[in-house]
C-alpha cells in the first residue's frame, strides 16, 4: 500500500510526501482493499481483517473510543470476520463480509448507517436489514450509503438532501430501501459523489441521481433528481465502471475511452478550468486516447486512473 499527500492521521504518518512511499503497517503483507474518507481511511487484509486510522470524533475508526487513531489499527470486533471490501464515507465506515454481512459505524446522523436510527457507533454493528442478501458490494458519499446485490438491485439510506438515495422523495432514509426504479436493471456497479450516485448496469448503460448542481449528473442542466435517470449522451457507449468525486463524475468504457462530467474547477475532468468551469454532459477525456484505462477512482477534486499497463496517472 502506498500514499501520498498531505500529512496527517488519515494516511497514517506525520510527513507529507509530494509521491508515493508506502505504509508501514502493510509491508509484508497482502491487501485486498483500501478506501479513504474525508479524514479517515481503512483498508482490508488478505487475511479478512479491517484496519482503521485517522480523525475518530464520531467512532469511524471502529475501536470503541472517539480518540484519534494516529496510525493503522485493528478493527477488533470484527477479529474472525473474513470481511473483502470496505468503504469510507465523511464520517462512516462500511465492510462486507465474505459470507454477504454489511457491517457499518460511524456517524449516523442521516441514518448512513442503515440501523435504522441517528446514532452514531464506535464498534462495527450488522446492518439486519440486508441479513440473508447477497450483497456485492458497498459504496459510501459523504452522508449516504449505496448497497449493490449480486442479482443487480441496488438499496440506499442515509442523507438524501438531493434526493442522492434515488427513491423519488428529499426525507432521510434511516434504513436501506431498495431503488425500485431500477429493478431489472441489472446494476452492476456504484459510486457516490458528496450528494450524488451513479451506476452501471449489466448492459453498460449509466444511470445518475442527487445532486446536478454542477452538472455531476450529466444530463446537460444543473438540476437535482430524486429519482435514476439514464445519461442519455452516453447510450450506445457499453460502460465499465463509474467513479463519483464530490461534484463531477468519471465514467470508462470498455473500449477504454474516458468521460467527464461536473465540477472542472481544477481540471478534474481534463479540460481547461478556465474555459471549463464545470460541464453538465459527458465529455471525452482525449488526452487518455493511448492510455488504455481500465479503472479510474476519485476523491474531493483528483482523478487517478489504473492503465491496461499497469500505469497510475492523476490529475486535478
Amino acid at each position: 500500500v502506498y500514499f501520498w499527500g498531505q500529512a496527517g492521521s488519515a494516511v497514517g504518518e506525520q510527513v507529507s510526501s509530494s509521491t508515493p512511499r508506502m505504509l508501514k503497517k502493510a509491508m509484508g503483507r497482502q491487501v485486498r482493499d483500501v478506501a479513504c474518507g474525508l479524514v479517515h481511511s481503512a483498508m482490508v487484509m488478505g487475511s479478512g481483517e479491517v484496519l482503521c486510522w485517522g480523525e475518530n470524533k464520531y467512532g469511524q475508526c471502529g475501536t470503541g473510543t472517539q480518540e484519534q487513531t494516529e496510525h493503522p489499527t485493528f478493527v477488533g470486533s470484527l477479529f474472525g470476520v473474513a470481511c473483502m471490501s470496505v468503504s469510507c464515507g465523511g464520517a462512516h465506515t462500511v465492510v462486507v463480509s465474505e459470507d454477504g454481512r454489511v457491517f457499518s459505524w460511524g456517524l449516523g446522523a442521516n441514518g448512513q448507517l442503515g440501523h435504522g436510527s441517528r446514532d452514531n457507533l464506535t464498534t462495527p454493528s450488522v446492518v439486519q436489514a440486508m441479513r440473508g442478501r447477497d450483497v456485492l458490494a458497498v459504496t459510501c458519499g459523504v452522508g449516504h450509503t449505496v448497497i449493490v446485490l449480486a442479482g443487480g438491485e441496488l438499496y440506499t439510506c442515509g442523507w438524501n438532501k438531493n434526493g442522492q438515495c434515488g427513491v423519488g422523495s428529499t426525507s432521510d432514509l434511516l434504513s436501506p430501501q431498495c431503488v425500485e426504479s431500477l429493478r431489472g436493471e441489472g446494476v452492476q456497479h456504484a459510486s457516490c459523489g458528496a450528494g450524488h450516485t451513479a451506476v452501471v448496469t449489466g448492459g453498460g448503460e449509466v444511470f445518475t441521481f442527487g445532486s446536478g448542481s454542477c452538472g455531476q449528473l450529466g444530463h446537460g442542466d444543473c438540476q437535482d433528481l430524486s429519482m435514476p435517470r439514464r445519461v442519455g449522451a452516453l447510450v450506445g457507449i457499453v460502460m465499465s465502471m463509474v467513479a463519483c468525486g464530490e461534484e463531477y463524475t468519471v465514467c470508462a468504457a470498455f473500449d477504454h475511452r474516458v468521460f467527464g462530467f461536473g465540477l472542472n474547477n481544477v481540471g478534474q475532468l481534463g479540460a481547461s478550468s478556465t474555459s471549463h468551469p464545470y460541464l453538465s454532459e459527458p465529455r471525452q477525456m482525449e488526452f487518455l486516447k493511448e492510455e488504455e484505462v481500465e479503472l479510474c477512482k476519485c476523491n474531493q477534486s483528483e482523478v487517478i486512473a489504473l492503465t491496461r499497463r499497469g500505469a497510475l496517472r492523476a490529475w486535478g
